[in-house]
């Protein structure tokens, strides 16, 4: 109770736009992930710690393997270069 939708809390259709991807996973299965792309692409746009946080977490409660995080947090630190430190010593519950 009192939780947003995904979109509300994506901003979808206002800085955010839905989409799917077609995936395939280690085994080879194909599959579709929903993501959120960002309608108005501009230079300077960084990642904040709070809402990796939150995509972090999610991935550790979805028990992705380890090597996705490890690209995820890769990812992270190439857009937003200031969470290096944060993002190293990340583990799940981290108070932003």
């Amino acid at each position: 109770m009192g939780e947003k939708s995904l979109d509300a809390i994506e901003g979808e259709g206002g800085n955010y736009r839905r989409t799917t991807l077609a995936v395939v996973d280690e085994d080879g299965s194909e599959g579709t992930a929903l993501t959120y792309v960002v309608s108005d692409p501009k230079d300077g746009l960084r990642t904040s710690q709070a809402y990796v946080q939150h995509i972090l977490d999610g991935l550790i409660e979805a028990e992705v393997p380890p090597r996705y995080i490890a690209y995820v947090k890769g990812r992270v630190v190439k857009n937003n270069p200031e969470l290096k430190g944060w993002v190293a010593t990340y583990r799940a519950g981290n108070s932003p």
